[in-house]
């Protein structure tokens, strides 16, 4: 599972609501039919607090029995080829392994991963890795802080560009190649454009 959030932040791909929930991004799932009746049943029930609440849906997602088979999802099956690759640290060393590997789903996350911004890349792979350790506080700084930087320093506006505006999909990326990413240029894009005392957002608790 730890590996999980790090390929989910590489590829940008979509997943199912299987995959939501074998990633614990989601506790429960209902049809879009199902949920005007767990509406209703909400409007008539009282609650203590929050976790009367939750109990609740929990028990009523449970009696739907509309959640996807979990052994289905991709994430679950990828599983052991996930924590294999995604386990060795940097987009080249990564790729280095997915393309050493003969599967499908290694073939394939390595070519999407090869049209993706290189440098994205090892940020997605370092952000992940830091909010492990962060407070709450810690992690939306850090967001924002980042967020500025991707678009003054990164590659979303070029993305962008190729991607939505002239729609040629050849988006000249900062660095073309993973192998040519640094660490130095990874840790550039965590910098700060405020000091602590400075920060939109230093008035949050840690």
């Amino acid at each position: 599972m730890a590996r999980t959030p790090g390929t989910m932040a590489a590829t940008g791909a979509s997943i199912s609501a299987a995959d939501a929930l074998y990633a614990r991004m989601a506790d429960a799932y209902l049809e879009d039919g199902a949920l005007p009746g767990l509406i209703e049943d909400l409007r008539h029930q009282r609650f203590m607090d929050g976790v009367d609440i939750v109990r609740f849906i929990e028990r009523e997602t449970k009696k739907f029995k509309v959640s996807p088979t979990l052994d289905r999802c991709e994430f679950a099956l990828a599983r052991t080829l996930i924590d294999k690759h995604f386990a060795m640290g940097n987009g080249a060393a990564i790729l280095v392994s997915l393309e050493r590997d003969t599967s499908e789903w290694a073939e394939r996350t390595a070519r999407e991963l090869r049209e993706r911004s290189p440098l994205s890349f090892d940020v997605s792979l370092q952000l992940v890795d830091r909010t492990k350790f962060s407070t709450m506080a810690e992690t939306l700084r850090r967001d924002l802080d980042l967020t500025r930087t991707t678009f003054g320093r990164g590659d979303v506006v070029k993305g962008i560009r190729a991607r939505i505006v002239d729609k040629d999909n050849q988006p000249a990326w900062k660095i073309a190649r993973s192998e040519d990413v640094s660490a130095a240029d990874v840790e550039r894009m965590f910098e700060s454009a405020w000091t602590p005392a400075s920060h939109p957002l230093r008035l949050l608790k840690d």
